[in-house]
């Protein structure tokens, strides 16, 4: 039987603010008032009312701490002691580009997305435009548009 409980009662606040200044977390003070009161209380509810009455509760989960999103990398031509240094890559050829609206986009024209246009309206963007080699995209855009997996992807959901 589900009761909605609008109003708490001094002595269900006085048992929450409690076990808060215990240490517990939300979701073992709900457990707690559940079984005590015989009402159902949420995690959201303790919590809510816990803010109201000025309460801030611990969370009892440790979380690890934060990794950097990249690994850092040594710059081309650096390397450390014993190690060969990097041949920097071959640059690419410049991109014959023929910039174009989402009007004039066809099937042979490259739709890699640019830049809005400035002369035009402020909402129009520009596509590439150049002849495509690779799906939808030119030969340098499908480069940076489709890169490859890398060995320790998680291939479960293929």
């Amino acid at each position: 039987m589900w009761v909605n409980m609008r109003y708490w009662t001094q002595e269900q606040k006085n048992e929450l603010l409690r076990h808060a200044r215990a240490g517990k977390s939300g979701t073992q003070i709900a457990n707690i008032l559940s079984d005590k009161y015989e009402l159902p209380m949420t995690r959201s509810m303790v919590i809510g009312m816990a803010a109201r009455l000025g309460t801030r509760l611990t969370s009892r989960v440790q979380r690890s701490p934060k990794r950097p999103l990249l690994p850092k990398r040594s710059p081309v031509g650096v390397t450390k002691e014993g190690e060969v240094a990097k041949e920097p890559e071959e640059p690419m050829a410049p991109i014959e580009m023929s910039p174009c609206t989402i009007y004039e986009l066809t099937q042979s024209k490259c739709k890699y997305p640019l830049w809005p246009d400035p002369v035009k309206a402020h909402n129009s963007y520009l596509y590439c435009g150049a002849k495509p080699s690779v799906g939808p995209y030119c030969a340098a855009h499908a480069a940076v548009a489709y890169r490859p997996l890398k060995p320790s992807t998680n291939l479960r959901h293929l």
